[in-house]
C-alpha cells in the first residue's frame, strides 16, 4: 500500500534519475514510478535530454517487471521484456554543430563514468514492444531543416543491447508512415551501430506493393556523418526484390505508372555517387535492363542528376 502512494512513487523516480545522472553524467529523467502488486513496474514520463537540454527521447509509458527495474539501481540494466508506448525520438543537429544530439549523447557513455569503479554503461532487453512512435531527423545547418520523419510506428526489437557507444538489435515487423506518405508495412533487419559502421543484415522492407531484400553496410568516420549523402560509404546487395512505380513516384515525382520492377544487383559508393553493378531488372510490362551503371547526385538532384 505504501509503494502505491504517489509520494513514494515520485521519490523512487528521483532515485532512479539521480543514480543514472551521477553515475554516467547523463540527463535522463523519470517522472513517476508506478508499482503494481503483480510484480510489474511502469515508468511514466521517461525523458532523455540532449546537450541543449531539449528532448532527445521521450516515452509516455515504459513497462517491465519489478525485478528487472530493480537492477537499474545496481547499474546492471537488464530489463527483460519491455513495452514502450507514446515514444517521441528527435534526432537533431544544431546550428553550427557537426554532430547530432544522439551522437553527443552516446559519446557521453563511451567516456569513463564519474566513479572509476562503475562499469561501462550497459543496457539490454530480450524484447521491446513499441507502439505509437514518432521519429524526426532535423538539421539546422540545412536550407530545409526537416530532413525525415515517421509516425504511427510500431513493432518489436529483440536482443536489444547498448554497450557504451555500441548499439544492436533485431528489428522485427516494424511498421510506419514516412513524411513522403510511403506506408511501410514491415521492416525486418538485424541492426548494429558502432563509431565506424552500421549494419543492416537480412533486411526486408515491404509496402503493400513492394518488397526489397538486402544486405547493407555503411562505413564511415564519425566526422563524416553530418555529410552522410556525400561521405558515408555504402555496400549493398539486393536479391529477389520488387519495387512498384507507385512507391517510386513518392521519391521521384517524374516517375509514373503502375508497373512493378523486379531486380537484383550490388551498390557501392555514397548516396550521391554510387556504382550499381550486375544489375538485372525485369518489369511486369516487359522492360529489361542488364547493366553496370553509375548514379551521380541521385539525392541532391539540384546539382545535376547523371546516369552512366
Amino acid at each position: 500500500m505504501l509503494l502505491s502512494t504517489s509520494i513514494v512513487q515520485t521519490r523512487l523516480a528521483k532515485i532512479l534519475t539521480n543514480n543514472l545522472k551521477e553515475t554516467y553524467n547523463s540527463d535522463i529523467v523519470i517522472k513517476n514510478v508506478d508499482l503494481s502488486f503483480l510484480g510489474s513496474v511502469q515508468l511514466k514520463g521517461v525523458e532523455i535530454r540532449d546537450h541543449h537540454n531539449d528532448t532527445l527521447i521521450f516515452a509516455k509509458k515504459l513497462r517491465t517487471s519489478l525485478l528487472n527495474a530493480r537492477k537499474i539501481i545496481n547499474n546492471d540494466i537488464n530489463l527483460g521484456s519491455v513495452s514502450l508506448d507514446g515514444v517521441h525520438f528527435y534526432l537533431k543537429t544544431y546550428a553550427n554543430e557537426e554532430e547530432d544530439n544522439l551522437a553527443v549523447f552516446v559519446e557521453s557513455f563511451s567516456k569513463k563514468p564519474k566513479d572509476s569503479l562503475s562499469p561501462v554503461f550497459l543496457l539490454k532487453t530480450s524484447n521491446i514492444y513499441v507502439s505509437d512512435l514518432t521519429f524526426k531527423i532535423s538539421n539546422e545547418n540545412k536550407k530545409n531543416p526537416n530532413q525525415f520523419s515517421i509516425d504511427k510506428c510500431g513493432g518489436s526489437l529483440s536482443n536489444f543491447l547498448i554497450a557504451g557507444p555500441d548499439v544492436s538489435a533485431k528489428i522485427r515487423g516494424l511498421y510506419f508512415v514516412d513524411n513522403r506518405g510511403i506506408e511501410i508495412t514491415n521492416l525486418t533487419t538485424d541492426f548494429s551501430f558502432t563509431k565506424t559502421q552500421m549494419l543492416f543484415q537480412k533486411t526486408v522492407l515491404e509496402t503493400i506493393s513492394s518488397r526489397v531484400a538486402a544486405e547493407i553496410v555503411f562505413d564511415y568516420k564519425r566526422e563524416d556523418l553530418p555529410s552522410f549523402n556525400d561521405k558515408v560509404m555504402i555496400h549493398a546487395a539486393f536479391t529477389n526484390s520488387s519495387l512498384s512505380l507507385a512507391d517510386l513516384n513518392r521519391l521521384y515525382g517524374e516517375i509514373e505508372g503502375d508497373d512493378i520492377l523486379r531486380f537484383s544487383g550490388n551498390i557501392l559508393g555514397t548516396l550521391n555517387d554510387f556504382d550499381a553493378k550486375k544489375i538485372e531488372l525485369l518489369s511486369d510490362k516487359g522492360m529489361e535492363i542488364k547493366a553496370d551503371m553509375r548514379f551521380v547526385n541521385a539525392v541532391d538532384t539540384n546539382n545535376g542528376f547523371l546516369i552512366e
